[in-house]
C-alpha cells in the first residue's frame, strides 16, 4: 500500500481504495489461515476470539535434518527446506507477482531512468535471507564445523543469487511488454543486482545473525531486513541519476566476488 500512495496520485478515492485493499487483505489471510474446516458460528469464532497464538506455528526446519548424508548437500537442504515451509514458497511467488505489477507503477515516472529501482525494491525477501537465523543447530554446526563457513556462504549466495536473477527477469519482461524493449545494459544490471544482493544478504546472516527471537514471525518484523534493500535502492538510485555510476556498481560486484573466494579460501 505504500508503494501504491508512493507512487501513484494522493487523491482521497486512491487512499480509500488501497486501504480498503490492505485491511481486505489482511482479513483474508486471516480468515484462510485460522479458518481450516471451520462452519457457520466457529469462524467467527476463531477469527474475533482468537489470541495471537492462534497464528503460530513451530519452525519445521527439523524435520528436514531427519535425513543425514556423508557429505552434506546445501543446495538440497534448502530445496527441502523450502518444501517443508511452504509458506516461504508462497512469499516468493508473491514477490514474483510484485515483479510483473511494478512496471505498471514505475513507467508513471517519464524521463526518469527508474527501471534500476525495481531492483532495490525486489531484494526484498526475507523468508530466503533468514535460514541461519531461523534455523540454530544449522548455525551453529556450519560456525563449528572447519571449512564449511566458506562452502555454505558460497552455495548459499548462489542460490539467492538464482532466485534474485529469476525474479528480475521476470521484472524485465514485464517491463519490455508494457514499456518497449531493454537493451544489453539493463540484463547488465539485473544480474548485478542479483548477485550483490545475494552476497549482502549472506553476509549480514553470516556476521550478524538474528539473535534470542521467540516466534519466526519476530524474525520477519525485524528491521534488519531493510539495511540490504536500502543500499540496493541507493544503488539504484545512483544509477538512474548518473549512468556512469554502472561502471562503479560493476566494480563493486568484481570487489564481492573477489572477497566471496577470498574467504572461501580463507576458511
Amino acid at each position: 500500500m505504500a508503494l501504491f500512495l508512493a507512487l501513484g496520485e494522493w487523491r482521497p478515492v486512491n487512499i480509500v481504495i488501497a486501504l480498503f485493499c490492505a485491511v481486505a487483505g489482511c482479513l483474508l489471510s486471516m480468515m484462510l489461515y485460522v479458518c481450516k474446516g471451520c462452519r457457520g458460528k466457529e469462524i467467527f469464532t476463531k477469527l474475533f476470539l482468537k489470541d495471537a497464538y492462534a497464528f503460530y506455528q513451530p519452525v519445521k526446519v527439523k524435520s528436514i535434518l531427519q535425513r543425514r548424508q556423508k557429505q552434506g548437500n546445501v543446495f538440497l537442504y534448502m530445496m527441502r527446506y523450502l518444501c517443508t515451509n511452504k509458506n516461504y514458497l508462497i512469499n516468493t511467488a508473491g514477490l514474483c507477482g510484485v515483479a510483473i505489477l511494478l512496471p505498471i507503477l514505475l513507467k508513471q515516472f517519464e524521463g526518469l531512468q527508474v527501471i534500476s529501482i525495481g531492483f532495490g525494491i525486489l531484494s526484498i525477501n526475507t523468508p530466503l535471507c533468514i535460514l541461519l537465523s531461523v534455523d540454530r543447530d544449522l548455525q551453529q554446526t556450519v560456525k563449528m564445523l572447519p571449512g564449511q563457513g566458506g562452502r555454505f556462504c558460497v552455495k548459499y549466495s548462489c542460490f539467492l543469487a538464482g532466485v534474485n536473477m529469476c525474479i528480475n527477469f521476470l521484472y524485465l519482461l514485464s517491463w519490455s511488454v508494457q514499456c518497449g524493449s531493454i537493451d544489453i545494459l539493463i540484463m547488465v544490471l539485473a544480474v548485478a543486482f542479483a548477485i550483490i544482493s545475494a552476497g549482502l544478504s549472506v553476509a549480514m546472516e553470516w556476521f550478524f545473525p538474528l539473535q534470542n527471537w521467540k516466534l519466526e514471525s519476530d524474525l520477519y518484523h525485524h528491521p534488519r531486513k531493510y539495511i540490504v534493500p536500502a543500499m540496493m535502492m541507493l544503488l539504484a538510485g545512483l544509477v538512474g541519476l548518473w549512468s556512469g555510476f554502472v561502471g562503479v556498481l560493476l566494480a563493486v560486484l568484481v570487489a564481492e566476488l573477489v572477497i566471496i573466494v577470498v574467504f572461501k579460501n580463507h576458511n
